[in-house]
């Protein structure tokens, strides 16, 4: 498989006007290297002038480098499993057009990335309000390099935070395994992410801050919670459920830590059940009631010990819907 360039950077972008030219901003004006990158923004059917600002953008830097594509709303796991296919880089990097890279970083963690040869590249990542004013870091694990699931599991151990938006992955690698993503939920990168440590592969982890990320009001993880949030965690689940199902040579230790990640998502229906029960109707409750009671023995994989005795005690004994009344 050729590799046309040594970096495919896909650009998400749906009715985001006022960030595009700080985020291409941010790779064509703020990196200076030698590697060659490609960028492959996308509009994913915007109703505000993203798309005239994104041809504006084009037809300035007159590159080959830059590709834009217009296309009915999808969603972004749609559209991000089509650029894949579009993509000609040895890896690629997730970029949401609301964010940016940070200035002057691409270089030398290419120059690393080269180096080290791995399939999968973590970097550090910087956190900022909607004003882009610094209000945090990520944290960074003592491992820093080794095999997928034991690396994997050092992390989750340690807490270090690892999503889509925080690593370069190897498209040979992503492709040979068809790691795309769950079109129409959101939290799609979740069981995205855990089946990316399934397969033996090399994972390393610089220090080297490349990333961005903005935490706006109107985003995923800040708008307010409906049906939708808890139907994405439920399929999600059971993509990964099937997923250690069928696939065959997965190592004791990653799935036992998948089951570990599954309990925790367990609990967050939990919460979302709680928080949405006002709104659901009779039929609903029970059905998601049902769903929930059905797969209450994945609480023994907790590694947090109260849910993994106390909770799983009250839920096999009484019921989820005792478990939920504790759990308010």
């Amino acid at each position: 498989m050729g590799n046309e360039y040594f970096l495919s950077i896909i650009v998400t972008f749906y009715n985001l006007e006022k960030y595009v030219y700080k985020c291409l901003d941010s790779v064509f004006l703020k990196q200076k290297t030698d590697y060659p990158i490609e960028v492959i923004a996308v509009d994913d059917g915007s109703s505000d002038s993203t798309w005239e600002l994104l041809s504006a953008y084009h037809h300035h830097r007159a590159s080959s480098e830059l590709k834009i594509v217009k296309q009915e709303n999808s969603g972004v796991a749609a559209t991000w499993n089509s650029a894949i296919s579009m993509a000609k880089g040895r890896y690629i990097l997730f970029l949401d057009g609301d964010d940016f890279l940070i200035d002057g970083s691409l270089d030398d963690f290419l120059q690393y990335v080269d180096t080290i040869n791995a399939d999968i590249v973590v970097y550090a990542m910087r956190f900022f309000d909607s004003n882009c004013i610094l209000i945090g870091n990520s944290i960074a694990p003592e491992c820093k390099y080794g095999k997928n699931d034991f690396v994997l599991h050092s992390w989750l151990k340690s807490g270090v935070y690892t999503a889509l938006r925080n690593k370069i992955v190897s498209r040979e690698y992503l492709l040979k395994h068809n790691l795309l993503f769950i079109p129409g939920i959101i939290y799609e990168d979740v069981p995205w992410t855990a089946k990316l440590f399934a397969f033996d592969s090399l994972v390393a982890y610089s220090d080297i801050c490349v990333y961005g990320n903005v935490l706006r009001p109107g985003s995923i993880t800040n708008r307010k919670l409906e049906k939708l949030n808890l139907t994405s965690l439920m399929i999600g689940y059971d993509d990964l459920c099937n997923f250690l199902e069928k696939e065959n040579g997965l190592s004791n230790l990653y799935v036992d830590d998948i089951k570990s990640i599954l309990s925790g998502t367990f609990f967050q229906m939990v919460s979302y059940y709680n928080k949405l029960k006002s709104e659901l109707t009779p039929t609903e409750r029970d059905e998601y009631l049902a769903y929930l009671e059905e797969r209450k023995s994945i609480i023994k994989y907790s590694n947090k010990a109260n849910r993994r005795y106390i909770y799983r005690f009250i839920a096999e004994v009484f019921g989820v819907k005792v478990l939920m009344k504790i759990k308010k």
